[in-house]
This record gives structure tokens, C-alpha cells and sequence, in this order.
């Protein structure tokens, strides 16, 4: 019969790429996967996204305030419900850290033979959102179950060694963000939705709005322009959607986030990408992120910030320009640079790298390590 996989996630999966890819992936290669995810009052409990079934856990705890108190509340209360329900599938994948401990406690309680992936889409301690103390025991957390883990998995070289260092564990299996490759022709939604003309160079940044990557800075930067010959469109939620909206300059657009299956058709509309993040903290400096790759599935030229990982691709692939540092002066510059160099030549490097870098090549580590888990054989 299939091994059955359960899925861990601690948001309502809704925007998750990654995961989206990695559940249809084994699907395709006859895994029987379920997603377990936290219910959102606008989200069916259960359903099936692109055939793979979606479970999300309610909690009676979820209109509780948000401090740090009634959180631990509201993750206990998401264990015990997890542990109840799901307690016997054959490998528990557990997406970031928060739910590595879930896929341990069903092991250690109802399931001894069952095999835990740990897929580590950050660099968990290293995130510039938390405190030294989080930072402590984070590490102690993740120390601590890493090293039993039947699969590691991470998302950029430099993290898995860092893993490997930190841990003494084996080196993490790398597993890129990377779309699927589906050449597009190039669309013009955001042109018709937002009412740009075909005159004006479109300037995109897709994710989490939030001003730890750069953003406001970028917003800066447009609203001070003279003329509105390049205009930037912020498409994503987060934090600064609020901010973004209410600007009023003709340069600043915004777009609501759209799901993974529409994303490419959006972001061909563009000119250029952009991620000017600054290097804050060792997650960011390590970071090769979804979006860059999906700008350059669009056939996009990027500007993107000096990150170790993320600028050397850039430059070594010849995909766009890499702007020295984040302040609004430094990316006006780096807007008007490179829209002297060679746009067609960048645009066509990027086309061909991302038949390279696509989640099919992904697909195939993952498949792989998947196999290699079951080399003795477990089976529902």
C-alpha cells in the first residue's frame, strides 16, 4: 500500500509554494500525502488543493489574546490535536522548527517506526525577528532533535553547512525553491488591473510586505522620483500593506498576493524584479529565496541586495545587478543602471538558467532521499 506522509505546517497553507510542490511531487511518485495546517475562519477544514488532501486544525484557544503566554497555549493545544488525530502515518515532514517537536512527540508516543524530514526553509536561529533568548533556546530546541532526524533538508548551501557545523550533523540535503518550469508568454495584468501604461517600467517586489526587506526604503525611493517613467508594484501581505496603500504617489502601486498556481502570469507582467533586503541577520545573508527564482522563471532581470548567497548567483549567472548596499540613494542608482545594461541579453539568461533551476531538478533530490529512507522497507 502507499506510505503515508503527514505533513506539518503552522500556517493555514494557503501561499506555500514549497510545500505546495514538494506534496505534489509525492504525490506523483506514489506517496498517499496529507497536509495538517491551522484552520482560518475564511478556509474550508478540510480539502483538496490540487488533489492533495488539506487538514486544518481549529482551535478553541485561537481568539485568545497574542501575547507570548496564550501562544504556548494555543501551540500546546495544536499538539494535542495533532497527536489525536494523526498519529500514524509513516514519515512526519515537519516544515521549520515549530513543527519538528510535533512530528518527535507522535514518534516517541504512538509510533515508533515512523520516520521524521526535517525541512528547514530558514536559517531557524539566525532570524532577525527573534531575541537572544528565543535565540538560545531555539538553538537548544533544534540541537536537540535535529540530530535524530532520518532526512535534513535545507534551502541554500550556505545553510546546510552552517547545519552541519553547528549540529556536527550529516551536511543537509539541498532542495532549492524553485518553481516548475512552464514557459509563459509574457502577460499584461498588472498593466490592465492597476492601469500602468506599456510606457512605464514595471518595478516588482512579490512576498511578505515587511520592512525588514528593504521596503520602505524601496518605497522611499520611488515616491521621490520626478517623473513616472519606472513605478514599482508591491505584491504580497504582511505588515506594511496598510503603509503601501495608503501612499499616494504615482509611482507606488500595490497588488493583493495571488496563489501559487496564477504567481509566474502576474510576475511576467513585470520588467524587472527586485529584493533589496539587507544583511540583518544570518538568515537573510544566506538566503536564496523563492522569489528570486520565480522572477527569473518570468524571464525578469533582478536587482537584488550584496547577500553572500544571493548576490554571487546573480553576478555569476549574469541575471541583473547587484545593489551595494540598501540605502534609497544606493538603489536609485542601482534602478538606473540597469536600465542601461542590456535588457534582452539579461532576460534571456535569465529564461535559460531557469531551466536549470526548476522544482523538476528539485523534485528528483527529494524523490531520492524519500526512497532512501525506506532502503528497509515500512509500508502501511
Amino acid at each position: 500500500m502507499k506510505k503515508v506522509v503527514s505533513v506539518l505546517v503552522l500556517n493555514n497553507f494557503t501561499h506555500d509554494n514549497r510545500v505546495l510542490n514538494e506534496n505534489l511531487s509525492l504525490l506523483k511518485n506514489g506517496y498517499k500525502s496529507v497536509v495538517v495546517a491551522q484552520y482560518d475562519e475564511k478556509l474550508p477544514q478540510h480539502e483538496f488543493i490540487s488533489g492533495i488532501e488539506v487538514f486544518r486544525i481549529k482551535l478553541l484557544t485561537k481568539s485568545w489574546p497574542k501575547n507570548i503566554f496564550f501562544k504556548i497555549i494555543k501551540y500546546l493545544e495544536f499538539i494535542v490535536r495533532f497527536l489525536l488525530q494523526f498519529n500514524d502515518a509513516d514519515i512526519y515532514h515537519c516544515n521549520d522548527l515549530e513543527a519538528l517537536p510535533l512530528g518527535f512527540l507522535v514518534k516517541f508516543l504512538f509510533n515508533r517506526q515512523a520516520k521524521i524530514v526535517y525541512d528547514a526553509h530558514e536559517y531557524e536561529i539566525e532570524q532577525s525577528v527573534i531575541n537572544k533568548y528565543q535565540r538560545l533556546f531555539f538553538h537548544f530546541l533544534e540541537g536537540s532533535l535535529i540530530k535524530h532526524a532520518d532526512l535534513v533538508i535545507t534551502v541554500s548551501n550556505s545553510i546546510a553547512r552552517e547545519y552541519e557545523r553547528l549540529y556536527k550533523i550529516n551536511r543537509p540535503k539541498l532542495v532549492l525553491n524553485c518553481p516548475r518550469y512552464n514557459p509563459i508568454e509574457k502577460k499584461n495584468m498588472l498593466r490592465e488591473e492597476l492601469g500602468i501604461r506599456d510606457d512605464q517600467k514595471i518595478f516588482l517586489y512579490q512576498g511578505a510586505l515587511s520592512s525588514l526587506r528593504g521596503l520602505r526604503e524601496l518605497l522611499v525611493c520611488f515616491s521621490k522620483m520626478n517623473d513616472d517613467k519606472n513605478v514599482v508594484v508591491f505584491m504580497g501581505y504582511g505588515p506594511m500593506e496598510d503603509e503601501i496603500n495608503n501612499c499616494k504617489s504615482k509611482n507606488v502601486f500595490y497588488h493583493k498576493a495571488v496563489s501559487p498556481q496564477k504567481l509566474l502570469g502576474y510576475t511576467s507582467s513585470a520588467d524587472y524584479g527586485v529584493f533589496v533586503c539587507g544583511n540583518i541577520c544570518k538568515n537573510f545573508y544566506y538566503c536564496l529565496p523563492n522569489k528570486l527564482f520565480e522572477y527569473l522563471h518570468a524571464g525578469l532581470p533582478v536587482i537584488v541586495s550584496d547577500l553572500y548567497e544571493l548576490g554571487d548567483f546573480v553576478e555569476r549567472n549574469k541575471v541583473g545587478l547587484v545593489c551595494r548596499d540598501t540605502s534609497v540613494k544606493s538603489i536609485q542608482n542601482a534602478i538606473e543602471d540597469v536600465l542601461l545594461l542590456n535588457y534582452n541579453e539579461l532576460s534571456n539568461n535569465a529564461l535559460a538558467i531557469s531551466k536549470k533551476f526548476c522544482w523538476e531538478n528539485q523534485e528528483k533530490i527529494l524523490i531520492s532521499e524519500y526512497a532512501n529512507l525506506f532502503k528497509n522497507g515500512i509500508t502501511k
